[in-house]
């Protein structure tokens, strides 16, 4: 039927479940007429259809049928709703990766911010932000489109109407985290942003290890091993 196939279609497009959409679809339609009309009115959805009752003040208990009119003022506040609730799962969602390393591509370049597309396996793509204050004053300037980038998730923010990472390259949690994708768990204990690092680690950590990731921040890396 016209709406399962309906709640599928919202489904997919926001990524929220066919329950949800359900959910939205009611609450949406009992707020809308119960204000219209003055008294309660109770949204069900079944294997028959979109079912609405309006329960007034002297008992009387009545159908509303959808008029053509209140279709396309219905439609465009369930698509906000939908797209709200869409954003705010994936802020929910995005929120989980705080504090994570995470490789993105640049897709543009301002004088005040790079954004990159990164990737959250296979097929789930997001924007990243690196805001000016958080690039690195030698990196400043020399990003390409389609360079790709490692940086550090430190919270989410909204971009016109989508939720985004928000990402550093200047956080000492950064440095820690190239380390760790390495193999090798350290903690950075000063750090001059594209100057150097001072890294204090239990382990040896091969030369080439340590000139890799120093080329990467462009700021050189010094290692104390501590017992």
């Amino acid at each position: 039927m016209w709406l399962e196939s309906y709640i599928s279609d919202i489904s997919g497009i926001h990524g929220i479940t066919a329950e949800e959409v359900r959910q939205i679809i009611c609450s949406v339609l009992e707020g809308y007429y119960s204000e219209k009309y003055g008294s309660p009115t109770v949204c069900s959805i079944s294997d028959e259809g979109l079912n609405l009752r309006q329960y007034r003040a002297d008992g009387i208990e009545r159908e509303i049928v959808l008029k053509k009119h209140d279709v396309t003022t219905l439609a465009s506040i369930l698509n906000t709703e939908y797209f709200n609730f869409g954003n705010h799962r994936k802020e929910i969602y995005l929120k989980s990766f705080m504090n994570s390393l995470v490789k993105g591509e640049v897709r543009e370049v301002s004088a005040e911010n790079v954004l990159l597309n990164v990737y959250l396996g296979v097929n789930y793509r997001v924007t990243g932000v690196l805001h000016k204050m958080h690039i690195t004053p030698k990196m400043r300037g020399t990003f390409q489109i389609g360079q790709e980038i490692r940086s550090l998730v430190i919270g989410t923010e909204k971009l016109a109407d989508d939720v985004v990472f928000t990402l550093s390259l200047t956080s000492r949690k950064l440095v820690e985290k190239l380390f760790e994708e390495q193999g090798y768990s350290v903690r950075c204990v000063h750090r001059i942003v594209g100057g150097r690092s001072i890294i204090q680690s239990t382990n040896h950590i091969p030369r080439g290890t340590i000139k890799s990731l120093s080329d990467e921040l462009s700021e050189r890396i010094i290692i104390e091993v501590i017992a």
